[in-house]
């Protein structure tokens, strides 16, 4: 518990101030973070094998160029038809490395497209909501935090239906209903006080912080439950070793990257910007 405490402090002194920093600088950051969630993806999925050096290389690196694409293409620095000419340059390259190499296998090829997309997607998520300014960003870290945290205090209060109880025994449906309320509500509030969002009406403010909050708060437990799913699956407890007592940078931003990319998803379609 000490150690774990102690990582939570040297995290919190090192992350908070990194949501004040400029833009640039912040994004940067992020991608060594997908880079290292690249990593920690590709020592899951390889635990029991050793693929070569050269394949964990253009898996990582694969991971990092995407990420840079898709957040450039979001903020109108490219064009769109950089991903697709990546994800085609991506695909030939492992495909032939499949061919050629025996130790890389054709399931090993689909883990990589996979596991490089994810990865980019997920953690460009976080960096295109930070485009929109450091409360937006706040926000929807307060709604993937709160969620989890009541959901957890609720879940041991009442809970008695279990949620997933194959993949995580301890979560509730009550705890998922009662975390989503109470998080939405919470960061609701934060939102519509600190005028978080720029909508062009009350009712489109309304439409973003009810149902698109719900769908954020949904989405950040999923994110939990997929990440707890491939370590069961993969017989670990967590992804790596990283943060003491806290796991790896896919245990501790699992719900965030998945709250970030609904959120994104909403301001999209709401034309939030």
């Amino acid at each position: 518990m000490k150690k774990r405490v102690i990582t939570a402090v040297i995290l919190a002194v090192v992350l908070i101030p990194l949501l004040f920093v400029g833009e640039v600088w912040f994004y940067a950051a992020v991608s060594l973070l997908a880079l290292v969630a690249a990593g920690e993806l590709f020592f899951l999925m390889h635990r029991n094998d050793k693929p070569r050096v050269v394949f964990f290389t253009v898996w990582i690196l694969s991971s990092y160029v995407l990420y840079w694409v898709l957040l450039s293409v979001y903020l109108g620095a490219l064009e769109g038809l950089w991903i697709v000419l990546l994800l085609f340059a991506f695909t030939a390259m492992l495909t032939m490395g499949a061919l050629f190499e025996k130790t890389i296998t054709v399931s090993a090829v689909a883990q990589a497209l996979f596991a490089i997309v994810f990865v980019a997607v997920a953690f460009s998520a976080i960096s295109m909501v930070r485009s929109h300014g450091v409360l937006v960003l706040v926000y929807v870290l307060m709604v993937a935090m709160l969620t989890d945290m009541f959901a957890y205090f609720v879940g041991i209060t009442v809970g008695k239906h279990k949620l997933a109880p194959m993949v995580s025994p301890k979560k509730t449906v009550e705890g998922a209903v009662g975390g989503t309320l109470i998080g939405v509500a919470i960061a609701g509030v934060f939102a519509g006080v600190f005028a978080v969002f720029d909508t062009a009406t009350t009712f489109g403010l309304l439409s973003l912080l009810i149902v698109g909050g719900v769908f954020i708060a949904a989405m950040a437990q999923i994110g939990d439950l997929v990440a707890s799913n491939w370590k069961r699956e993969h017989g670990v407890k967590d992804f790596s070793n990283l943060f003491p007592g806290h796991g790896g940078v896919l245990d501790r931003f699992d719900s965030s990257v998945f709250a970030a990319m609904a959120l994104t998803i909403v301001m999209m379609l709401l034309e939030v910007f």
